[in-house]
């Protein structure tokens, strides 16, 4: 397998991310697999031919667009690495999660999850006391 390096492209442009969506649909499996190599390396910035073959696996299980979404939300974790894109994809797979609106939807039922169980966590009800209870506690500590 040949790497290529990326292409230099700036990444504000979102008129043409827009067009690269519509365009995906067009490509043959060949472009995809070049343009997935491509966004794999800017993505996780690793040359490494095996995770890079695997990530092209992918396009027999799950669409491009899916993939590169994954690809570019692991970009922006602090140490962006195959294994966690990897891990993504495979639970996508597994669950069937096959549209970009499928993926949005499992990251909101993930993130409400997540918040519960961190609410869960630290709620929890403290004890009521009246005025007369508290002026006890303190009635009794040494001066």
């Amino acid at each position: 397998m040949d790497i290529k390096k990326p292409d230099n492209e700036d990444d504000n442009d979102d008129e043409n991310d827009n067009e690269e969506d519509i365009d995906n649909d067009l490509l043959s499996k060949e472009e995809k697999e070049e343009k997935l190599q491509q966004r794999f390396i800017e993505c996780l910035n690793s040359f490494n031919e095996n995770a890079i073959s695997e990530c092209i696996t992918y396009l027999d299980k799950l669409p491009f667009e899916v993939i590169e979404y994954v690809l570019k939300k692991t970009s922006g974790i602090s140490n962006p690495n195959w294994n966690y894109a990897d891990t993504i994809l495979e639970d996508y797979y597994k669950k069937g999660i096959n549209t970009l609106e499928k993926v949005r939807a499992e990251e909101i039922k993930f993130k409400n999850k997540t918040a519960k169980k961190e609410t869960q966590k630290t709620s929890f009800e403290g004890r009521q006391y009246n005025p007369d209870e508290l002026n006890g506690l303190y009635a009794n500590l040494p001066s």
